[in-house]
C-alpha cells in the first residue's frame, strides 16, 4: 500500500503545475490570466522594484515564461538568459516564438500589457542595457561574463 502513495506528491505537483496558466519558476505556462490594462505601461521608475515579469508569446497558442526586466530610457527590456540555461538563445521556445511573431503580452504585477518586442542589435545599446541588468540584479549577476554578453535582449514597447 505504501508503494502506491510514494508517487502521489509528484503526481499532485505535476497536476498543479499544468493547471496554472502563469509560468511557475523554470516551468513555462500558457495564457496569462491577469486583467488587460486599459492604458499603456508608463511607470518607468516603478519597474525598479519589480523583480520578474511574465511574458506571453504565440498569441494563437499562448506560451509564457518568467524573466527579469529593466527600464532604460523609457523602454522595457527583457533578456533571453543571463545566468542559466543554454547559451544559444534560439534554443528557447519563447525566443523562437518572438522571432516568428513579435507581438507579446507582458504581465507586470496585476495587469497585462500588449507589447511588441524588437531585438536589440546596436552594440552600444546592448552594453547599456546589460549594465542596467547588472546594476539591478547584482547579487545574481555579479559581472557581465561571456554568457551574459551572448544573451539576446528584447526592447518591449506598447503595441497598437
Amino acid at each position: 500500500m505504501q508503494r502506491r502513495y510514494r508517487l502521489l506528491p509528484a503526481v499532485l505537483t505535476a497536476l498543479l503545475l499544468t493547471a496554472c496558466s502563469e509560468p511557475f519558476g523554470p516551468f513555462a505556462g500558457g495564457r496569462l490570466s491577469a486583467p488587460i490594462a486599459d492604458q499603456p505601461f508608463v511607470d518607468w521608475p516603478g519597474i525598479a522594484s519589480v523583480d520578474t515579469v511574465f511574458v506571453e508569446t504565440r498569441p494563437d497558442d499562448p506560451y509564457s515564461v518568467q524573466t527579469w526586466v529593466v527600464a532604460v530610457d523609457n523602454a522595457l527590456y527583457i533578456p533571453t538568459s543571463l545566468i542559466l540555461g543554454d547559451e544559444a538563445p534560439t534554443n528557447r521556445t519563447w525566443v523562437q516564438n518572438i522571432e516568428a511573431n513579435p507581438d507579446v503580452r507582458l504581465q507586470i504585477g496585476g495587469a497585462v500589457y500588449a507589447m511588441r518586442a524588437s531585438r536589440v542589435s546596436d552594440k552600444d545599446q546592448h552594453r547599456q542595457v546589460l549594465e542596467a541588468f547588472q546594476r539591478k540584479y547584482a547579487s545574481e549577476l555579479p559581472e557581465i561574463d561571456s554568457q551574459a554578453s551572448a544573451a539576446w535582449l528584447y526592447r518591449l514597447q506598447p503595441s497598437g
